[in-house]
């Protein structure tokens, strides 16, 4: 895996990395949160623009130094994938200029920032999932992105090893988390399963459910109402910030 300090510009849509890279940038020498941006794809392939570049820009204009993971897909090596996040965690716990680490992921990026948040060292401030895929065994999963993440070793019991709502324990970070109802490719149930998991932990979360749009939103223009997510994710991000 590289580590590229630059401005995010190689990261396009419908990337299919066979090797990760993480690209990062610091808005100047001071103090200030990191947002790793996780893209979706299903595992499959990367919307490292939509989903990554765009966000990354949106961090940094609240103020936050951000990176983005353009991880391998070409095929999924699962456990060369988490040893590359446990870098990723220690790569920016080193780092002077950061003070807290949040995680923003999408789909099955929101999966991959669910275990970056939940494996390993507690050192998450936050983690931001959108319309995420969470489980792999219950009958609302992306069957896709279960195949791609586990492939050869695709069993029940790794399904279940793998489905965040059961790797939510009393060190998981708050939450925010928004879908759609309508979604016809992750089942909003997704969300409602780690909603209900957090609780059972008395982990703090934001849950926003809303009527209408389309899978893998990101930013994009769209449903008034559901472009909401943005105005309260960036209260929320002020809440984790005091």
């Amino acid at each position: 895996m590289e580590f590229i300090d630059d401005d995010f510009a190689s990261l396009t849509s419908g990337m299919s990395p066979a090797v990760s890279s993480f690209h990062y940038r610091f808005l100047d020498e001071e103090k200030k949160p990191f947002l790793l941006v996780l893209p979706g794809g299903g595992y499959c392939h990367i919307s490292g623009e939509k989903e990554g570049r765009v966000i990354a820009e949106w961090a940094e204009s609240l103020g936050f130094h951000a990176g983005i993971l353009s991880y391998q897909v070409q095929p999924v090596e699962k456990e060369k994938l988490l040893q590359e996040l446990e870098k990723i965690k220690k790569f920016l716990q080193a780092e002077e200029k950061i003070d807290q680490i949040f995680v923003m992921g999408f789909s099955a990026g929101a999966h991959l920032a669910g275990l970056f948040s939940c494996l390993g060292e507690p050192v998450v401030a936050g983690m931001i999932l959108a319309y995420p895929v969470v489980t792999f065994e219950q009958d609302c999963r992306h069957q896709g992105s279960a195949e791609n993440f586990l492939g050869p070793d695709y069993t029940p019991a790794n399904c279940h090893t793998y489905s965040l709502e059961n790797l939510v324990t009393a060190t998981t970070p708050p939450a925010f988390i928004w879908h759609t109802a309508e979604d016809g490719s992750v089942p909003v149930k997704n969300s409602l399963l780690l909603a209900a998991s957090l609780a059972q932990q008395q982990i703090p979360f934001d849950l926003h459910i809303f009527p209408e749009g389309h899978h893998g939103l990101g930013m994009l223009q769209g449903t008034a109402h559901t472009r909401q997510w943005i105005k309260l994710l960036e209260h929320w991000l002020q809440e984790q910030r005091k």
